[in-house]
This record gives C-alpha cells, sequence and structure tokens, in this order.
C-alpha cells in the first residue's frame, strides 16, 4: 500500500502545469510519523477525535489529505519593464471528493460564487473585496481579486489564481505539463 500511494502523487503531479517553485508536503506522513513523536499520547487521541468529526460533518478526514502542492509561476516583466504578479496554486490530493467538496463550498458561499468554463472543466470563482480594494491602489494585486477553485480529477482540487487554474486544467489535458525533472527532487524521501 505505501508504494501505490508513493506513485499517486507522483502521477497527479505530472499533471500539473509547469512551475518555477513548487513546494511538496505529505500530510498523512506528518500526521501518521512526525506528529506522534512530539505531542503526548492523550493529545493525540483529540487530534484524531477532532479529524473523526470534520470527517462526519465536512467529508474530509485531513489525515486522508495524501499530498499539498504549492506552486508558483513567475513571468518576465512587459517591455516597460513593469513587474508582473506571478501565478500561485495549490492542489490538495487524498483519499476525498474533489467534487463534493465543490458543491459543498457553493451551497456554503452561495451568491459569493461565480463559474467559468474552461476546456472541460468548470472553475468556481469568488472575488475577494479587500484585495479589489487595495488593486485599486497597487496593480499588481490585479492577478489576485478572484480566486477560483476547480477540480484535477475525482481526487484533487486546485485553488488559486484564475489564469494558472487555466493552465492547470490544460495541463490536467495533455498540454504544458510539468516536466519529469522538475517532479524529481519534490518527490524524493
Amino acid at each position: 500500500a505505501p508504494a501505490v500511494l508513493a506513485q499517486t502523487p507522483a502521477a497527479s503531479l505530472a499533471a500539473l502545469p509547469e512551475a518555477d517553485a513548487l513546494i511538496y508536503v505529505s500530510p498523512q506522513r506528518i500526521i501518521n510519523e512526525a506528529v506522534p513523536r512530539v505531542i503526548a499520547p492523550a493529545e493525540l487521541v483529540k487530534m484524531r477525535s477532532a479529524f473523526a468529526d470534520l470527517k462526519k460533518n465536512l467529508g474530509v478526514d485531513p489525515a486522508s489529505v495524501g499530498y499539498i502542492v504549492i506552486a508558483v509561476r513567475f513571468h518576465k516583466p512587459t517591455g516597460d519593464l513593469s513587474f508582473v504578479a506571478p501565478d500561485v496554486m495549490a492542489v490538495v490530493g487524498g483519499d476525498f471528493s474533489a467534487e463534493s467538496l465543490m458543491t459543498l463550498a457553493q451551497v456554503s458561499l452561495q451568491d459569493k460564487v461565480r463559474t467559468e468554463k474552461h476546456g472541460s472543466k468548470t472553475i468556481s470563482l469568488m472575488r475577494i473585496d479587500p484585495i479589489a480594494a487595495l488593486s485599486e491602489k497597487n496593480p499588481i494585486l490585479k492577478p489576485f481579486v478572484d480566486v477560483g477553485a476547480v477540480p484535477l480529477s475525482a481526487n484533487s482540487l486546485a485553488i488559486g489564481n484564475p489564469r494558472y487554474l487555466k493552465s492547470a486544467i490544460d495541463a490536467a489535458e495533455g498540454n504544458g505539463r510539468i516536466s519529469a525533472a522538475r517532479l524529481e527532487p519534490v518527490l524524493r524521501d
């Protein structure tokens, strides 16, 4: 089973778009291997009970999250040498239904979410009003006024700025994927 779990993140990550920086975290390994070494057994029982409550209420057990990847893609300055904000995205994968999480989020946020179709996927977008107000004075924040989420597969969910989410959808469909050489050091034990 551990070998299968190790292959799943690699296959999922191979379908992501190119990135200049990647941060990979394995919550399962942290929860199952590191946490028991640093907290008292009674606290561990409380933590696992809280996780069981989350699973019952939200349908997601934090201990079942196989990986979290933070990806950043930088852009060259424009012709007038103005700075272009980087694209940022987080991808979460594990033993959960990405579609169910999206449905739960849309129900709880109701009219604050709008959808946009790209390729075969639907991106749920939400405007972040405080950032929108700040972007009037600081244009570098414009790419972060809207934050979106999209299920990339049955058990992976991407959250980030719309431009990068569209690249993630394209990569999941086979276009502009991250290179295997870039993933190798990220997934090394």
